[in-house]
């Protein structure tokens, strides 16, 4: 695992859940157009509670929250 997922994927949340850490799975997607890449999505799963939801990597630090896209991905759309 690369070192700026692991930061990420065993956290102390004080306000969500008491500071205890919680795990999160990363799981980056990349999406591929025409057999090229067209985006990259940082994101995580998060166990707790009996269920698993689908987060964004690094969401505690960022207001991004967004895929990385290729510049010219929708214009190769078909």
């Amino acid at each position: 695992m690369f070192k700026f997922v692991q930061g990420n994927t065993c956290r102390e949340t004080r306000s969500e859940n008491g500071g205890k850490k919680e795990d999160i799975q990363p799981r980056v997607i990349v999406g591929h157009v025409e057999d090229k890449p067209a985006f990259i999505a940082p994101l995580g799963l998060k166990l707790g509670h009996g269920t698993s939801r689908l987060v964004w990597l690094a969401d505690q630090w960022n207001d991004y929250n967004a895929p990385i896209v290729c510049r010219n991905a929708l214009a190769r759309l078909p």
